[in-house]
């Protein structure tokens, strides 16, 4: 377990193509948040991860990727905040695969557990989003996608999210589509 006390920008950083690895982890209270990967052959793998009460609404939420690759299995994602994305804040043609995972009670702006900015690539299956709330008028209760962005989804959970704006479940917008999303 990591316990930040709210004082550690980010827990873990990959920024120069690192390949990590994180499984049986608790990060809590990270201040600007969990974990930060940010190049296009950065490779991040986690596994039975929880990350709870990181960030605020003026930061980058549990984990925040710019163009890397994620791969999330059995994780959870409890009580984060951010000014988008809570839980996941995903940008310029990052990847991520999301198995098996809980997103529940995070807050954002915008996508209050996911969002996803300018060509992501976002697959998720077998996961739940619960309680999850955007804050004034913010879209995309649990997940917003923006910008020629693709979520895939299979086998998911919606219950109890709330946008105070579009979108109690899934926002998408800027030619962003949403294939194969069963739910």
């Amino acid at each position: 377990t990591i316990d930040a006390g709210g004082r550690c920008p980010f827990a873990l950083v990959a920024d120069g193509g690192e390949k990590a690895a994180l499984t049986g982890l608790t990060l809590r209270n990270a201040g600007k948040g969990g974990v930060s990967a940010q190049h296009r052959s950065t490779r991040l793998k986690l596994n039975g991860v929880l990350f709870e009460g990181v960030g605020g609404t003026r930061s980058k939420g549990a984990v925040y990727a710019v163009g890397s690759t994620l791969d999330i299995r059995d994780s959870r994602f409890t009580g984060n905040s951010a000014e988008k994305g809570g839980a996941l804040w995903l940008e310029k043609g990052a990847f991520a695969e999301v198995v098996g995972s809980l997103f529940s009670e995070n807050r954002a702006q915008i996508g209050a557990a996911v969002y996803a900015y300018g060509d992501v690539e976002l697959n998720i299956t077998e996961s739940r989003f619960t309680g999850n709330k955007t804050l004034s008028g913010g879209m995309g209760g649990a997940v917003a996608i923006r910008s020629n962005s693709t979520l895939n989804g299979d086998k998911l959970h919606f219950q109890n999210n709330h946008a105070q704006g579009k979108g109690g479940a899934i926002y998408a917008e800027e030619s962003s589509s949403q294939k194969q999303c069963a739910v």
